[in-house]
């Protein structure tokens, strides 16, 4: 799985039996309907995709990604779980995670010494059910901004809906988190 990117996963995502390295790749889940879970046996990945209309994707234990998470239809249960990002310079979180489609990460974390950016799709929110924490260095912050490029302001923004928030070493924009 570590070099190419798997289109059109329609079933059960269990990774406990394999030895696994993250390479690059995008999962992308695509289902017409039902329930499906992903158990990464706390592997990291790369980049989920999920376009499913009446789908829900249900994680079993922690996501670790190294890149991106996009959310265009069905619904991603989060089930209590940590959302970690770690890795790549940029990571991308696209979608509706809220505590009312049950999709709301339990934590939500991002720490790095090297420099990090997380872009946010305007116009969404990201709900975190315990904390969101986001911790930089001194010397280079993470930075927290929008997807968007317009230059209305309003149309840049994006939103955090967390219990307790830690944002330490980070430069923000385009919210009112």
């Amino acid at each position: 799985m570590a070099a190419a990117n798997i289109g059109g996963y329609s079933g059960n995502l269990d990774l406990t039996p394999f030895t696994y390295t993250c390479g690059t790749s995008t999962i992308t889940f695509i289902a017409s309907s039902g329930l499906k879970t992903i158990t990464t046996n706390n592997k990291a990945l790369y980049s989920l995709a999920f376009n499913g209309v009446n789908t829900q994707w249900q994680l079993v234990d922690n996501l670790t990604l190294k890149g991106s998470i996009t959310l265009t239809n069905g619904a991603l249960l989060a089930n209590s779980k940590n959302l970690i990002l770690s890795g790549q310079d940029i990571s991308t979180i696209d979608g509706n995670f809220t505590v009312a489609n049950n999709s709301a990460f339990y934590d939500f974390s991002c720490s790095s010494t090297t420099g990090k950016q997380i872009k946010f799709a305007a116009g969404k929110t990201v709900a975190v059910t315990h904390e969101f924490n986001i911790t930089g260095s001194s010397a280079i912050r993470i930075k927290l901004s929008s997807t968007s490029i317009s230059s209305i302001p309003a149309d840049r923004k994006w939103n955090i809906n967390a219990q307790v928030a830690s944002v330490l070493l980070a430069e923000v924009s385009d919210s009112n988190a």
